[in-house]
């Protein structure tokens, strides 16, 4: 009895130990591939949402302290703090044939709005900081108008950015 067999060994049948190693970097390759692919778009992803959330907040801040400019009827000088970055202002407007002082100003990174000395609301989350609020007062003999500057900062992978939000509001009630 023969244990083998005659003849020529079967040798396609199984892998190589070199075949096998080739395909393992193969692999390995690709799949390190599309790991970094995926950590990139994750990274631009971020970068994005954030610079997203920041132009809405710099844009509701521009638009919620416009409309509160523009009810107003005269500027509180005595209240109001003008050309730095960490400004305020106070205006008296009119709403409903009621006068209300209206105050909008910066702290500890957030901006905050206030009625009639009452409570103030923040208008900024917290997850984002306002690093400037400055106000230019613009008096005409026609009318009055607040030039406004709202500075936002934030940071993404450790580096750190600013974007600015300009603005111009003529209080309606000056020149009436």
């Amino acid at each position: 009895m023969r244990l083998y067999a005659t003849g020529s060994i079967n040798r396609g049948k199984g892998f190589t130990l070199v075949e096998l190693i080739v395909y393992i970097a193969g692999v390995t390759l690709i799949l390190g591939l599309i790991s970094y692919l995926i950590v990139k778009s994750y990274s631009l992803y971020e970068y994005f949402a954030t610079r997203l959330r920041v132009d809405r907040t710099g844009t509701a801040i521009i638009d919620i302290v416009t409309k509160d400019i523009r009810t107003g009827s005269s500027v509180n000088l005595e209240d109001s703090v003008f050309g730095v970055p960490n400004g305020s202002l106070s205006i008296t407007a009119v709403e409903d044939g009621e006068t209300v002082v209206k105050e909008i100003y910066l702290e500890e990174g957030r901006v905050y709005y206030s009625e009639d000395g009452g409570s103030a609301t923040a208008i900024t989350p917290e997850s984002l900081s306002v690093s400037g609020l400055q106000f230019t007062n613009i008096d005409t003999p026609v009318s009055v108008a607040i030039r406004y500057v709202v500075t936002i900062t934030y940071t993404i992978k450790g580096e750190t950015y600013f974007e600015s939000y300009p603005g111009v509001a003529v209080l309606r009630r000056s020149y009436e």
